[in-house]
């Protein structure tokens, strides 16, 4: 039981210092990924690799924050940005479309779009469908779809 005690706390202490190097001090995403369109990576229907910033997320009307970002390493990890706090977590492929997202942890910031950022990892973990189309990111949990990406970002 002790041994078991351990290697739990030292995985997630790993997760946590991956976490931590994975964001700047302000807690935006510092990460050297190149932000490519789809389009651009040849016979690549995939969403693996790519810098994905929200443009709708289900269940909020609310502008979003500055910075957000979702990135799927080939690895099989999920990092990102949520607005507050940096988060991470896995992900699983099956199929031509299939994506799961789960064991979605963050950060323990507090701000204002605190709310937004609770939402968006909700339903991030609702997900296990996608569609790419012209450059977006679509999500789904069954046929609801429950946000919408792009690789389009303007720096503010």
């Amino acid at each position: 039981m002790k041994r078991t005690a351990v290697f739990i706390a030292a995985a997630l202490l790993s997760g946590i210092t991956a976490a931590t190097f994975s964001c700047g001090c302000n807690g935006k995403i510092v990460d050297s990924a190149p932000s490519a369109h789809p389009a651009d990576l040849p016979g690549n229907p995939s969403p693996i690799g790519i810098k994905w910033h929200p443009i709708r997320v289900a269940g909020t009307s609310e502008k979003t924050p500055d910075q957000v970002m979702l990135l799927l390493s080939d690895d099989g990890r999920a990092t990102g940005f949520a607005g507050v706090n940096c988060f991470f977590g896995i992900f699983e492929r099956s199929g031509k479309d299939g994506l799961k997202l789960s064991e979605l942890s963050t950060t323990r910031m507090a701000g204002p779009d605190l709310p937004y950022e609770q939402n968006l990892l909700k339903q991030l973990e609702r997900v296990n469908r996608f569609e790419l189309s012209d450059g977006e990111l679509h999500l789904f949990s069954g046929t609801e779809e429950v946000a919408v990406f792009t690789t389009a970002h303007e720096e503010k």
